[in-house]
């Protein structure tokens, strides 16, 4: 519904908001994740939940927006699976930009490197509800260890700087935003209205075309 887009739009900016990313790139993580979990069991909170945190760790990882795009895209890839295969954790490494994403992911799970081969070997492959929320937070753990050193790089700076610009150009646009969603507002309802009166508008107008015969 408009409502519930409306929720969803004001929740992610707000979460950009608060951990410093751009909005728009966490929009867009939002809309992605949303995409791939609607219908299922992940619908709702759970898939709000991992668009936060894919988020929040491309933030503390200092990744740039390509690269938060790519690493969305592979764990978007990765939920829509029956099972997670080294193919998949692959493409974290190669696609996402993440090149401890194997280790990551034993870790989370709780196993070394070589047990985590094993076990996907001996299962076929992991469950990827499992694997996302396991590898997201041990992620989110490593990165926050770590993010001193992160936050001194320049790309990092750059990320900030971006945001707070984009949250400022958000602030100054609002009142213009506020009026556009008001005008998507009243074209639904007159489109509803419409159709709704379908029926009533096709007979009045039959009838103004007999007389005018």
């Amino acid at each position: 519904s408009v409502q519930a887009g409306k929720n969803t739009f004001a929740k992610t900016t707000a979460y950009a908001d608060s951990v410093g990313v751009s909005r728009s790139s966490a929009l867009e993580t939002q809309v992605a994740v949303s995409g791939t979990t609607f219908g299922t069991e992940l619908q709702g909170d759970p898939s709000d939940k991992i668009a936060q945190q894919i988020t929040q760790f491309a933030k503390l990882r200092g990744l740039s927006k390509q690269e938060t795009g790519s690493l969305t895209l592979a764990l978007n890839q990765t939920l829509g699976r029956e099972r997670v295969s080294m193919q998949e954790i692959n493409q974290l490494t190669q696609s996402g930009g993440i090149t401890d994403a194997r280790a990551i992911a034993a870790r989370g799970l709780g196993y070394t490197p070589q047990q985590f081969s094993k076990v996907q070997e001996s299962t076929g492959g992991l469950d990827p509800k499992l694997f996302v929320t396991s590898f997201l937070r041990q992620g989110l753990n490593d990165a926050q260890l770590s993010q001193p050193t992160v936050e001194k790089s320049a790309q990092f700076k750059e990320q900030a700087l971006g945001a707070q610009t984009e949250k400022f150009a958000g602030a100054v646009s609002a009142p213009v935003l506020e009026v556009y969603k008001a005008g998507l507002d009243l074209l639904s309802s007159s489109l509803k209205l419409l159709n709704d009166n379908a029926g009533t508008l096709s007979a009045v107008l039959s009838g103004a075309l007999s007389v005018s015969l």
